[in-house]
Formats: C-alpha cells, structure tokens, sequence
C-alpha cells in the first residue's frame, strides 16, 4: 500500500515509490486499492488504514551521501571528457572504490582529496566568474599545479571540489593556455547543458558581456544627465 506523509499522493510519486522498491520486495505482491484481494489482504489493508498517520518513523541521514555524488559526477565527466584511457586508469579505480565501499571505516582510509557537502565552498572561487545566474549549475574540470580538479557549483550557492587526477597523467589535454580547463553549464528549469567549452572562452565572453554592459549603463547615464542639463537650462525651456 503506497500513501504519503503530509501531502497528497499523486500517480507519478506512486510510480517513483514502485520502481524503487521493486528490486527490494521482487518476491511480495503489490496491493492496489483497486486490485482484485484475497480476504488475507483485505485484512492487513484494513489494519494498515486503521493506523492512520500515526505512524513511528526512524529517520536517518546518510553523511557520505553527498560525498558519493560528487564523486560519481566528477568520475562521469571525467570518463565523458578523456575517454577510456580515463576510464581503465588507476585514478577512476580509486573513485570507484570509494562509490562502492559499504563499511565507511575502510571508505574513510581512501585516499581522496576534496571538500563536498557542508565543507564546500560557501563563496564561489571559481564557477562565479563564469555566469552571475543562480539558476546555472557550473562543472568544470581544471589543471591545477600539474593535476587535474573536478568543481561542481550548484544553484551558485556552494562549490564542491574533488582531485580527479592527482599524478597529472591527463595534464596538457583540457583545452586553453594560460588556464587549461572544460566546463560545462547547466540550466536545470530549461533542462539546456552548454559544453564542455573552455574556460578562457567563457572568460573572454564574459569579459564582452561586462563591457557591453558598462558601456550601456554608461550610456544610459550620458542621456539623463543630458535630460537633466536641459530641463535646468533656461533657453531651452522659456
């Protein structure tokens, strides 16, 4: 018997509910209320509507949750942008062992670098420089210092970081010169991905939207002030 707690159950929750519990309960019969029942399911759907919503619940939180995903967005982007060298290399092993690991004591002796969740970067040091819309999710892959970084800015609230490539194997392939780096951007409203495109593209286009932009604020000035000149000037206005 699917429901909700607090709001109303819709068809597509109900479908969400199905497929994620199908794996779990493959072997018990699911019990519509418009299915054909025996008396036996009858019976527990009328126990479980008497129960109503007072129901005891034991919430939990998992606090690598976010960990594992920015570490399966990096690994994917990483694996998307340099292939299957990428792939079979020791570095996507490592990422993987951490996605795969189920005791978080040996998770924790992984060895991966990075901050993610509530240690992520609350002010932007990179994503921001490429777009001012909250709206836009930033991922971008960046050679740093002979090694090669995945960031992930979100809702341009937080960025996450994680070392993709710590032996710089893949260094000198991201495209640009004096800052070598793919980014990719996202507008999850319009469901519209932009990229990989470089960073030194993006830079020199925003640097054209600001200067576009002053040279409009700029101008916008240039007129009032002319307006006000000559709604003072005497000549103009007997």
């Amino acid at each position: 018997m699917f429901g909700s707690i607090g709001q109303e159950a819709t068809p597509e929750a109900v479908d969400v509910v199905k497929k994620s519990l199908k794996d779990r309960f493959s072997n018990h019969k699911p019990i519509g209320p418009d299915a054909e029942q025996t008396d036996e399911e009858r019976e527990v759907v009328k126990a479980i509507g008497a129960m109503g919503r007072n129901l005891k619940l034991t919430m939990s939180v998992d606090i690598t949750a976010w960990d594992r995903a920015v570490v399966k967005m990096g690994l994917g982007l990483a694996c998307l942008y340099f292939g299957e060298e990428f792939a079979r290399s020791q570095q996507a092993d490592r990422l993987r062992l951490f996605l795969w690991e189920e005791d978080p004591n040996k998770r924790d002796e992984i060895p991966l670098h990075g901050s993610a969740g509530f240690l992520s970067q609350s002010e932007q040091k990179l994503s921001r420089i490429f777009h001012e819309d909250k709206g836009i999710h930033t991922f971008c892959l960046v050679e740093i210092e002979n090694k090669i970084g995945f960031f992930a800015g979100l809702f341009g609230d937080h960025e996450n970081f994680l070392e993709i490539d710590a032996l710089g194997t893949f260094c000198g392939r991201l495209p640009g010169t004096l800052m070598r780096g793919a980014v990719w951007l996202v507008d999850p409203k319009k469901k519209e991905t932009t990229g990989p495109v470089s960073i030194e593209e993006l830079l020199q286009q925003r640097s054209k939207e600001r200067r576009l932009a002053a040279e409009k604020e700029f101008e916008a000035e240039r007129e009032f002030a002319q307006k006000d000149q000559a709604s003072k000037d005497p000549k103009k206005t007997s």
